[in-house]
Parts: C-alpha cells; sequence; structure tokens
C-alpha cells in the first residue's frame, strides 16, 4: 500500500522542489547550484534526478526532497510533510490510520482560531482603532492576520466546540486553559489584540496577545501574554516574522533583528522586509541557524535601555561563536522602530541601510558619561570579553583597532587584556562546539576546490601551466605548504569531477570556471592564513610583524571578494 512519503515523491522531483528555492544550472546529467546552506560563490551543490537526492561537496549537506525542505525552512519532518503535501495536492488525511472522529488536528485548531479573531477584530471598533492609531493600514492587518480576543472567559472555548473541537485538544493547542479547581477551561486570551505566531512555512502555532491600554486600565496585568509551549510552538525555535521574510534575508543577504511584532509589522509595510523579530524571547542558537539559512549577516535593532544592551551583547556573542556578522541599527531618542516608522518611514529606511559595527555602537553607548577612567573600566569588563568570543579573525582585528584607537593605547596592551578575559557563557560554548563541523568542512572546501583545479590542469592542456602557476603563487603568499603531486589515476579522477561539473564542451565557459575557482581558493586560503596567525597572536599575545601581517592580508582579501 502506497504512503504519503510515496505519494509525494511520485508527484514532485528533486529538481522541482529545489529549483524553488535555489537557481540551478545543468551539468551533465545533474544539476548544480551555489549551495543555499553554506556561503560560497562557486557551486559545490548538486542534484540528482536519477537518484532524486541532492549533495553539497562543500558543507556535506544531502538527503531527499523532505531532508531538503526540512534543513532549508528550519522545520520538522511532520511540517516538511504538510507542505510538501499541500504543494503536490496530496491529502494527508487519506493516509492516516483510523478514523478520528471530532478531533482535529491541532494545525486546524490554531487555524480556527486565527480565523475566529479575525472576525472579532472587525467587530471591535475599539482593538481596530487601536492598531490603526500605532500605524498599521487595513491592509498590513490582514496580510498579518491580526486579530482580537474579547474580554471574555468561554468565547473561543464555546465556539471551538461548536466546531467539533474537543477541549483537549484545544487545550494542547495553548487556546484555552484548565481550572485549577473543578471542572472545565476557560479562554487563555482576554481583552487583547492577537498577532499569529507561524513556523517557517507559514502555518500558525500560537498567539502573541498585547492587551487594549482600555482593558488594562490601571491593573496589574501583563502587557503580552504569549501562547505556552506545546508540540507545535517552541520558543526557542519560531521568530515571528520569518516565514514572510526569508525571501527578502535572501535577496538583501542581511537579517534585522528586532523585539516586538509592531515593530515587524510597521517594517514591512514600510517596504522594509528582511525583518524578525524574537518577541519577547532571548535570541536562540535555534533561532540564528533559521537566520543562517538565508544570510550571515545579522543587523540588531533592540531596546537601547539596560536591559536592551544586555540582550544585544548576549546575541552577539551567540552570533559570534556561529562566524556571524553583526551589526547595530542605532536609534536615536530611544524610539523603537514602530514609532520611528509611524513618524517618517524615510529615516527607517535610512537607518538600516547604514548599520554600524556592534564595537562601534558600544563604545558611544559606553561613553555617555563621559568619564575617562570610568570609560576604561567598563570597557575591560564588558567590551574586551566580548571580543574575545569573536570567532571572525579579521572583524576581532579590527574590534581590537577601535578599543585602542579610542582609548589611545597600543593593539598589543588590548591583545593582552582580550587574552586573559574570561571566557564565554555555556551557551555559546555549545554553539562554537556545534560550529567545529563547519569549520572543518571549510578547510574541506579548501581541498575541494584544489581538487578541482588540479582536474581542470588536466583536463585543459591550455591551462595546465597557469593553473599550477597561480596555485604555487597563492600557497605560498598565504603560507601554505606545497602538496605533493597526486598520482596520475587521482589527477584523472579530479578531471572527471571537473568535467561533470563545468562541461567539456564549452571551452570559454571552462576558463571562466577556472578563474572563478582560483579567484575563491584564494580567498579561501587568504581567511585559513589569517585564522592560522590570530591563533598565533591569541596564544602567545603576538608583535607588530603578526598584526601587519594580518591588516595586509585582509586588504587582499577585500581586494579579492570585489
Amino acid at each position: 500500500m502506497s504512503t504519503a512519503v510515496d505519494t509525494i515523491k511520485e508527484r514532485l522531483t528533486i529538481v522541482d522542489v529545489v529549483s524553488s528555492y535555489v537557481q540551478l544550472e545543468k551539468a551533465g546529467r545533474q544539476f548544480k547550484a551555489r549551495c543555499p546552506f553554506h556561503s560560497e560563490k562557486t557551486p559545490s551543490f548538486y542534484v540528482s534526478p536519477d537518484r532524486n537526492s541532492f549533495h553539497c561537496f562543500g558543507c556535506q549537506a544531502s538527503g531527499d526532497i523532505f531532508s531538503f525542505v526540512e534543513k532549508i525552512e528550519g522545520v520538522q519532518f511532520a511540517d516538511a510533510l504538510k507542505l510538501l503535501a499541500d504543494r503536490a495536492h496530496v491529502d494527508l488525511s487519506a493516509f492516516r490510520k483510523g478514523a478520528q472522529g471530532e478531533d482535529k488536528s491541532l494545525y486546524e485548531v490554531l487555524e480556527l482560531a486565527t480565523d475566529f479573531f479575525e472576525a472579532k477584530l472587525h467587530t471591535s471598533p475599539e482593538a481596530l482603532q487601536y492598531l490603526m492609531s500605532r500605524g498599521l493600514t487595513k491592509e498590513t492587518i490582514q496580510e498579518f492576520r491580526i486579530g482580537y480576543a474579547k474580554e471574555a472567559w468561554h468565547e473561543l472555548e464555546t465556539y471551538l466546540g461548536n466546531k467539533g473541537v474537543r477541549m483537549e485538544y484545544a487545550e494542547k493547542a495553548g487556546l484555552i486553559v484548565k481550572k485549577n479547581e473543578g471542572n472545565g477551561f476557560y479562554d487563555r486570551f482576554r481583552g487583547r489584540v492577537m498577532f499569529p505566531i507561524t513556523n517557517a512555512t507559514g502555518a500558525v502555532v500560537g498567539f502573541s496577545g498585547r492587551i487594549l491600554p482600555s482593558v488594562a486600565d490601571g491593573k496589574e496585568v501583563a502587557k503580552y501574554v504569549n501562547s505556552p509551549e506545546t508540540d507545535l510552538y517552541k520558543k526557542s525555535k519560531v521568530l515571528f516574522g520569518y516565514d514572510k521574510a526569508k525571501r527578502a534575508i535572501a535577496e538583501q543577504n542581511a537579517c534585522i533583528v528586532v523585539e516586538g511584532q509592531m515593530d515587524l509589522c510597521m517594517s514591512h509595510q514600510a517596504g522594509t522586509k528582511h525583518v524578525v523579530a524574537v518577541s519577547g524571547t532571548a535570541l536562540t542558537f535555534e533561532h540564528l541557524r533559521l537566520i543562517q539559512r538565508f544570510t550571515n549577516t545579522v543587523l540588531f535593532c533592540l531596546d537601547s535601555d539596560k536591559a536592551g544592551i544586555q540582550a544585544l551583547k548576549r546575541s552577539a556573542e551567540l552570533a559570534f561563536a556561529m562566524q556571524m556578522e553583526v551589526k547595530v541599527i542605532p536609534l536615536k531618542d530611544n524610539k523603537d522602530p514602530a514609532d520611528l516608522i509611524l513618524s517618517s518611514a524615510t529615516i527607517w529606511q535610512s537607518v538600516t541601510e547604514r548599520p554600524i559595527s556592534l564595537i562601534e555602537f558600544l563604545l558611544e553607548d559606553m561613553g555617555k558619561d563621559g568619564k575617562t577612567e570610568e570609560y576604561s573600566k567598563r570597557i575591560t569588563k564588558d567590551l574586551v570579553p566580548l571580543i574575545k568570543t569573536m570567532t571572525n579573525t579579521i572583524e576581532q582585528a579590527l574590534a581590537v583597532k577601535k578599543v585602542s584607537d579610542k582609548l589611545g593605547i597600543s593593539d598589543t596592551a588590548v591583545w593582552s587584556a582580550v587574552k586573559s578575559a574570561r571566557g564565554v557563557t555555556d551557551e555559546n560554548s555549545v554553539a562554537m562546539q556545534k560550529n567545529v563541523s563547519s569549520q572543518t568542512a571549510q578547510k574541506d572546501r579548501i581541498m575541494h576546490i584544489r581538487e578541482l583545479l588540479l582536474g581542470a590542469a588536466r583536463s585543459i592542456a591550455s591551462l595546465d601551466e597557469m593553473i599550477h602557476r597561480e596555485l604555487a603563487r597563492i600557497d605560498e603568499e598565504c603560507g601554505r605548504a606545497k602538496g605533493d603531486s597526486p598520482p596520475e589515476e587521482i589527477l584523472s579522477r579530479f578531471a572527471s569531477v571537473f568535467e561533470v561539473s563545468y562541461g567539456s564542451d564549452n571551452p570559454e565557459k571552462q576558463e571562466k570556471s577556472v578563474k572563478e575557482l582560483l579567484r575563491e581558493y584564494e580567498k579561501e586560503s587568504i581567511k585559513e592564513a589569517v585564522e592560522h596567525i590570530m591563533n598565533t597572536i591569541k596564544k602567545t599575545g603576538g608583535g607588530e610583524d603578526d598584526l601587519k601581517k594580518v591588516q595586509a592580508l585582509s586588504i587582499k582579501l577585500r581586494g579579492v571578494s570585489i
């Protein structure tokens, strides 16, 4: 008997699925592309229609249509199954074992609740007026499916019951709460504007409810109430607005992180759509992994109060541990994005296009009191340990330079302070351990590019001497040991891989590919060389010559990357 998985695979090929996320190029009987799971300029990601699978030679990711969707969307198998079933027009209920009668899936229950809250918003002029007073248009309210939960104890419970939903399901979805005494339930959300929280595929998994000012009216009630952790809603793995932002994140090659739903909705309305919101939870490793599917650059725009600065530093440490580039979008006068956009969407668009480095932002924030001695102490206590967590050695060197210039002391003195600073947090240590595989993959990536180039030299006689000369030059300038020439049979295999990857019937295209491979090899080799020198500096303190080498290589890297 055919399963749902079998039926979906019969209707969707690996090429169908992958090509909807990345641009594929024919390569013999296969297709190739730049890998969507790690940063690269030379394609090492291959799709095989014959095997109905994919494989990346750079980061070693591989699998079928389901594992591809799980990885690129950041979802579990059940969500990937639902997403692909919808695309293949496969009714999953036809494959369920046993009738569920009146029971609804959690997704269906949450969808019913979303429809209910949306309808109630349009019966509450006060709630609608509140949203519009904050600047939201009717179109944005509709796009994000914002609703309203009336100040009633059993309205949603009654509605779901009338729709055939068992209360156990509604409770499991986080919509109602069981009474402490006696039998029965009551609605979790009351008197609140309701923001549906969606997963990476756009399915509702929970809610965030903002109390109406008139309902609060001096009462001691929480400003926001969020759904509890459920089987579908894992707070550490869901970012508000991610499903609507991921395409823009890929296009902009950056992701803006804000705090609240209103900030995000207003930003989308203003045309800046590469934005996600943490929605009152701390940024986690899983959150950043979602962002890293589409970019390695994160731009923080969080509250500038004391708690906001602490959250920024914790989030930055975690991002550094994952080798991400971190910048800050500073907002003056302690405005949040929503308020700034309400006053001027043009200014918001302008500041998002001019982020500054984290260190530059914190140096300015720490210097507000103007006390030089206190300023130096704060940098030593708070900023230097943060610099130590940076795993991007070039960014770390630039941060040290900024601090030394600001304090008017030598780079060596700052490096010494960095070396003796405390270690990173436990959470970041875990993230760094998880990131070891990606660092190993980078070294494998260099070797893979070299093998392709050796294969090109073996395959294209006219480029043989040029390729070997350039490889020797790059290795010498980057301090790489000269490798022994592989045996003839190995070179023949490299040549076959190159021809399959780049074709054998277009010399002009082959030559262009070789030049791109050489640029990529040089770039990766420079990064490796900088990493080696920086490790030496961290262990021994280094000297002026080491710093000059890092600066020279950094300048060279920028030239190669252009």
